[in-house]
């Protein structure tokens, strides 16, 4: 993240304050973040200023905490309970361990790592977390990311170039004891994608990575690079890991979009569709079971429905049109083996500044909606305010609804099964009430 950010004033970081709405708005439930430049003492105000949403742990460097390295992890409330979580300090500055509880009994655990610059010290690193993991008794990581400042691809460098052998073979062999794989480039053994850009010279690489055990390969998805929305020089890789022991969770019901609500043309279809429902519910005749009131509802519904979808991606922001526009051309580019080397270099340089300021722009644009809602509503007591000082409780899974029978069951049989649990505790409550009279 390129240091803590400027603070003036006494005033907290800014930096911080847009890692929080990266958070919140991307519904991240861990962030591991390198080279924050944070001491116990910044920890622990930033644990006050987010205590209702976040909670921060991490390693600073010994000899200079505000001038270099730093690794931490910010957890996200609002997603996951945070009481249970285990925190390890591998090396002071460089790597930092994550244990939490996850569903059923099981645990989940992270590795956050600041590997060196300079390739000697970056093999001495891997090399003293390979024997850490060797001489270790607990068990070895689930999930391993960072930045790593090195690769083992020349892929994932343009232009294409090896890294120290030295640095390659010992990450290789701590890769080995650990037993995790990259799992981006498993998924995509041919793409071509990067997460630093070189201002000066225009050279790009995949330095940031995310590896994985391979049991968790098929419980892991949605892999993505994505710009942060606020000036760093590192691209933001993220994963959605799936819980094989969760109950099935669909999305939940439609919700109609809001700015709808004050879309002209949207405004027109809907009178129209409205107008239309009460011309059908003033023809109908005799009622029969294919034409009643709630059958020419359901229509309507069903119309509005579809019309309302239709219209709200005609409403896409032209800014985030935009946006995924050139996200397809980095990608397409830096996959194209036509062109020459020197063309790709530049071509995806200027096509990656371009993203940034957009992305940039972007997110500035939600900051600027935050802060006047918050300046209107903030004072007042209101809904707003009351989720703003409160602290979410993470939403509890009750294994219990996933019972294996209901599962199982089709309609009928279902249907009999809560009949029966109804009335058997039914039958307990008058039970209980007649105890209690008798005791009486």
């Amino acid at each position: 993240m390129r240091g803590f950010g400027d603070s003036r004033n006494g005033q907290p970081s800014e930096k911080w304050l847009c890692i929080n709405q990266v958070i919140r708005d991307s519904k991240i439930a861990i962030l591991a973040v390198q080279e924050t430049h944070l001491t116990n003492d910044r920890i622990n105000d930033l644990n006050k200023l987010f205590a209702a949403t976040l909670l921060i742990h991490g390693s600073c460097d010994p000899t200079n905490p505000t001038g270099a390295r730093g690794v931490a992890f910010a957890l996200n409330k609002r997603l996951i309970n945070t009481d249970d979580v285990t925190i390890c300090e591998e090396e002071a500055g460089r790597a930092l361990t994550l244990t939490m509880k996850w569903t059923n009994g099981s645990t989940l655990k992270v590795l956050n790592v600041y590997a060196p610059n300079e390739m000697s010290e970056n093999a001495n690193f891997w090399n003293r977390r390979r024997l850490e993991q060797e001489r270790a008794r607990t068990r070895k990581p689930d999930i391993v990311l960072g930045d790593f400042n090195m690769v083992i691809d020349p892929n994932d460098r343009l232009p294409p170039r090896r890294d120290a052998q030295e640095a390659q073979d010992a990450l290789m062999g701590f890769l080995r004891v650990a037993d995790v794989l990259d799992g981006w480039r498993a998924r995509n053994p041919t793409d071509r994608q990067y997460t630093y850009l070189q201002q000066a010279t225009g050279s790009q690489s995949r330095i940031d990575r995310i590896y994985i055990r391979p049991t968790l390969m098929n419980k892991a998805g949605d892999w993505g690079l994505h710009g942060p929305g606020f000036r760093t020089d590192h691209r933001l890789v993220t994963v959605g890991i799936s819980n094989a022991g969760t109950p099935h969770q669909g999305k939940g019901r439609w919700a109609f979009p809001h700015m709808l609500l004050s879309d002209k043309p949207f405004l027109k279809t809907m009178k129209d569709l409205g107008l239309s429902l009460q011309t059908s519910l003033d023809d109908l005749g005799g009622r029969t079971h294919l034409e009643n009131p709630q059958v020419v509802f359901a229509e309507f519904k069903k119309g509005l429905q579809e019309a309302a979808r239709a219209r709200a991606r005609c409403c896409v922001p032209r800014l985030d049109r935009q946006i995924e526009a050139l996200k397809n051309d980095i990608s397409n580019l830096s996959n194209n083996e036509e062109l020459t080397l020197e063309s790709r270099v530049h071509s995806l340089g200027v096509l990656q500044n371009r993203l940034t300021a957009l992305e940039v722009r972007r997110f500035g644009s939600k900051r600027n909606a935050v802060a006047t809602n918050d300046w209107a509503r903030g004072e007042t007591i209101c809904r707003y305010w009351t989720k703003l000082n409160a602290a979410p409780n993470p939403s509890a899974i009750i294994h219990e609804l996933g019972d294996i029978r209901s599962a199982r069951m089709k309609w009928p049989e279902l249907r009999w099964l809560i009949i029966t649990d109804y009335k058997r505790t039914q039958h307990w409550i008058e039970m209980s009430n007649g105890l209690r009279r008798r005791m009486s």
